[in-house]
């Protein structure tokens, strides 16, 4: 791993648990928006269906008939909300478009146990206070970004001891205040677990990009190699037979290569790749594959692109290598195949 990558992991450990690259970074949340997106339906099951069953003891410990009503439809009305959320996450094809939802899930969770904890006639301090570490939990339990989680998490903390400290004015003070301290525990040590946990799930991102990129990587000229020219002329290929889109082919290869190594080294040869991939390189599209095929000879594939302007394309870059100096050798000349894809072939 390069040293732009350990800094960016660092900024992971000590910051806001995020990439120092926004580009990264942006990836990277798409890339956890897939992952997230197989299991956080069954999260918001559970915690739906969890919140719904408290009106179980409810039923047992509320004896005013309109209160347990008001706190029955409260209970629906979130886990109505939960479904709501999870026929959305079924349309929700960016990670921006995730994290809001989540905000908005998250925000409202606090307001609907806030509600009930209002409705009670006299409940009990401890036992509301476990419900609310619980949804501190839940908070940092769903992938979001860190400062989001922090922010809610705190937000509704303060707003459960202004309505503890109005509900509850007979608690102790040394009650209370131990309470404070252990919530605030409950969202430093979350947080610290948070950190940690993004920070090697980035690093192990990044080892996964790396890894993949020298499985497609020609390690000479760092160009793609051949496995992964096989298999964009095969994705090619399936286009090709679904939709009749053309596309086209250029091989070529240097000219007398055996004898710049024997003249001039194995060294320079390799050199002479590398120089003449760059050249090349710069002068394909993103769109199209630029592979090494083995040894002294390469490829191209052109997507969306006919036999003349792949012909055209082919002239240009003979003229290119043919014009340039390379060091010690000089110019050398390469030849060149083309061909566009016709079916049966």
């Amino acid at each position: 791993m390069n040293e732009p990558d350990k800094d960016k992991i660092t900024l992971i450990r000590f910051f806001l648990g995020e990439f120092a690259d926004k580009s990264l970074e942006e990836e990277y949340g798409e890339y956890e928006f897939n992952n997230a997106i197989k299991y956080i339906k069954p999260v918001l099951l559970f915690s739906g269906l969890l919140y719904f069953l408290f009106i179980i003891p409810d039923f047992f410990l509320i004896k005013n008939p309109f209160v347990f009503r008001l706190i029955l439809l409260n209970r629906i009305a979130f886990l109505m909300l939960i479904h709501v959320f999870m026929l959305r996450v079924r349309h929700i094809n960016s990670y921006l478009t995730y994290i809001k939802w989540v905000n908005v899930y998250e925000a409202i969770l606090p307001i609907f146990f806030f509600s009930v904890f209002l409705l009670y006639e006299t409940p009990d301090f401890l036992i509301q206070t476990f419900g609310m570490i619980i949804i501190i939990l839940g908070i940092f339990l769903v992938p979001n970004k860190l400062i989001n989680m922090v922010l809610i998490s705190i937000f509704s903390s303060v707003a459960f001891f202004v309505i503890s400290f109005i509900k509850f004015k007979l608690i102790p003070l040394n009650e209370f205040s131990a309470v404070v301290a252990y919530v605030l525990l409950i969202i430093v040590i979350s947080i610290i677990s948070t950190c940690r946990t993004n920070y090697y799930k980035r690093k192990q991102y990044l080892n996964q990009k790396e890894l993949i990129k020298l499985s497609v990587t020609d390690s000479l000229t760092g160009i793609y190699n051949r496995l992964k020219f096989n298999e964009e002329l095969q994705k090619e290929l399936n286009i090709n037979r679904r939709y009749g889109t053309d596309f086209s082919l250029i091989l070529f290869d240097f000219d007398d290569f055996n004898m710049v190594n024997d003249k001039y080294g194995h060294l320079m040869g390799d050199k002479l790749l590398t120089d003449a991939a760059g050249l090349v390189k710069k002068s394909v599209r993103v769109c199209d594959t630029f592979a090494r095929w083995g040894g002294d000879e390469f490829a191209i594939l052109l997507p969306h692109t006919g036999l003349n302007k792949a012909v055209e394309l082919a002239e240009r870059l003979k003229k290119i290598i043919s014009e340039h100096n390379f060091d010690q050798i000089g110019k050398i000349m390469c030849s060149f195949g083309v061909t566009s894809y016709r079916e049966g072939e």
